[in-house]
């Protein structure tokens, strides 16, 4: 395993304001990006709303400034009435963006379908507007990954030349290689009266090591020459890996590059600054106020 460390920065707490707080548990950011036509990093969060209220899993968004400070207000993703579990947002085809929940049950066992939504979002104006779900398990997911029925965690989409890449959180297989899929056809499948068949294959399958705990996949990132950012942490039935790291692959069988290691934290969310000069990644810490950091770009 090839290792590249750099100093990095500190990450530092996203600013929550107090108006924000009244409306909802803290932001458990666990996946980003950049939109232009906001000036606004969209995120997405485990959890939203206040429990044991009618706000609990709320279909918001959250949205920041270029100084990691959170709006006010969430934004609302018209057209359905409960996310939970998301886990990834990625740009798709211009104008429009890709969602993904972790497709996981519950703590007690149960399948929800809140929980188990890949959606096709248009911005329209400052408006999210849901064009379409699905719903991967489905489509036969977990065949495709480990070859038989298995409970999948997804917690990274990335979107490029018209497929849609995902990452597999858990499960590793047997040697603790993680999986990253692909995904064709997949804004064809989301035509409501004649719908295409998703072609998937296994993309990559890449481990992701650090002190002998292997790690699955909780983002993905393509630069613009083609190389892919992999944010990881252990799964939760692994070995517990003492902070998540980000990762380097030039190709889908190159050796894994180790670029940046978080001892204590978990990377969940990766993207680009508004100049595409800086890595932007934020960190999931339950109900402790969610942290970002910006770091230089890999060459």
């Amino acid at each position: 395993m090839l290792i590249l460390l750099v100093l990095l920065a500190a990450p530092v707490d996203v600013t929550v304001p107090a108006e924000l707080r009244a409306k909802t548990c803290a932001p458990e950011l666990s996946g980003v990006t950049w939109v232009p036509a906001l000036s606004r990093y969209l995120a997405v969060s485990d959890d939203t709303g206040l429990l044991d209220t009618p706000s609990w899993h709320a279909p918001w968004l959250f949205t920041f400034d270029a100084k990691g400070v959170l709006d006010p207000s969430p934004t609302v993703l018209e057209g359905i009435d409960t996310l939970d579990d998301a886990e990834s947002i990625t740009p798709g085809p211009p104008g429009t963006f890709f969602l993904a929940t972790s497709h996981t049950t519950t703590k007690k066992g149960k399948s929800k379908p809140a929980r188990r939504q890949l959606l096709w979002l248009a911005l329209e104006g400052k408006r999210l507007v849901v064009k379409g779900g699905l719903d991967l398990t489905s489509i036969g997911m977990d065949r495709l990954v480990t070859g038989q029925e298995d409970e999948l965690d997804i917690e990274a989409i990335a979107y490029r030349e018209g497929a849609l890449y995902v990452g597999f959180k858990a499960p590793l297989d047997a040697s603790g290689h993680a999986a990253i899929a692909r995904l064709e056809n997949i804004v064809g499948a989301f035509d409501k009266v004649k719908p295409a068949a998703i072609v998937g294959v296994v993309w990559a399958r890449p481990k992701l090591e650090v002190a002998d705990a292997a790690q699955g996949v909780t983002d993905l990132l393509f630069l613009p020459d083609g190389r892919l950012l992999v944010a990881a942490n252990a799964p939760k039935s692994g070995k517990p890996d003492g902070g998540g790291a980000v990762w380097l692959l030039a190709k889908p069988d190159a050796k894994p590059v180790l670029l940046h290691r978080f001892l204590g934290l978990k990377p969940e969310g990766l993207t680009l600054s508004p100049d595409g000069k800086q890595l932007v990644v934020v960190f999931d810490r339950g109900q402790d106020p969610a942290q970002w950091v910006q770091l230089a770009v890999p060459k």
